[in-house]
């Protein structure tokens, strides 16, 4: 889970597909040994899991072995170095359903789709073109692997899932806006995450040949913008983008961190952004209770 979030995927030295079936890994007991040798301890991680074909004891308490006795579809492992694998991103999603309340879950799975990843020794974020893996993925995947444990979860996830997020706030907003009302968001449609707008007839009375808003409805022509302080820096730039998008004939909704954060605050700006959608929230008894679980899975408490 931790190598996926931290790597670039189109970068030379990220483990690529293997098409056969590395189980059983011989001695797994030195297998797993290499594996921890070869993370880096900047990542901190607490142990280290092994995928095993057989019951076994490993050397070291940081090891954990995971015996795995069931068929895994094509392409489940990806090769690190010479007899020493990594589970697939989609492999992973899967595995994570065993573990993962089903919000964290998603947001894993939107984790996998992104177009960043956050460098393990600074914890910046770094922008990359090529995804690790698409919700279609995923989707395919979980149904494939059904007797895999954290399939069925897995296979509910990854109907929320979506490409192209560009942060982890995104993520968060995102989720809170349209995960369904059953899971503590709000249910709106599901957005296009930082998909190009071209300007067309308004092309010579705007800035720029191209905009990209972080979450947008084009039936709508409805966009909203996240106004972290990490996320944009040139506030006059946001401020110019969305004056040239409003030119366009686009409504625009900034959320701030603030409003991220407070509950009442963004209740306030989710019931404006379905009144420009023209969708209507209708909640039903416990759904606050919902709401609060979902906020706390994300960390936004």
């Amino acid at each position: 889970m931790h190598y996926w979030m931290s790597v670039d995927p189109a970068s030379p030295g990220t483990a690529r597909p293997h098409h056969g079936n590395p189980l059983p890994l011989g001695k797994s007991t030195d297998a797993a040994v290499i594996v921890k040798d070869l993370l880096d301890p900047a990542l901190r991680f607490d142990t280290v899991e092994v995928l095993v074909a057989s019951r076994t004891n490993a050397p070291d308490p940081l090891v954990t072995c995971r015996t795995c006795t069931v068929a895994l579809p094509p392409a489940s492992f990806y090769k690190v170095s010479r007899g020493v694998f990594i589970a697939s991103p989609e492999l992973s999603f899967v595995q994570m359903g065993s573990v993962l309340p089903i919000a964290q879950l998603i947001e894993y799975g939107l984790r996998l789709c992104a177009s960043f990843h956050i460098t393990p020794y600074a914890e910046t974020i770094e922008r990359h073109l090529e995804k690790t893996t698409t919700p279609t993925r995923l989707a395919n995947y979980a149904q494939k692997a059904s007797g895999v444990a954290g399939a069925v979860k897995a296979r509910q996830a990854a109907k929320y899932t979506l490409a192209g997020a560009e942060s982890p706030m995104e993520i968060k907003l995102e989720m809170l806006l349209c995960c369904p009302q059953r899971l503590g968001g709000y249910g709106l449609p599901k957005p296009l995450l930082n998909r190009t707008i071209l300007p067309g007839k308004d092309a010579g009375i705007v800035d720029k040949g191209s905009y990209r808003p972080d979450l947008s409805w084009p039936d709508r022509k409805v966009a909203v913008e996240y106004d972290g302080m990490l996320a944009h820096l040139d506030v006059q730039q946001d401020k110019r983008r969305i004056n040239d998008l409003e030119t366009m004939g686009w409504k625009v909704i900034s959320v701030t961190k603030r409003e991220l954060y407070d509950a009442i605050l963004f209740d306030r700006l989710a019931r404006k952004l379905a009144k420009c959608l023209g969708s209507r929230i209708r909640t039903s008894a416990g759904w606050h209770a919902r709401v609060a679980q979902l906020r706390h899975d994300l960390n936004l408490q």
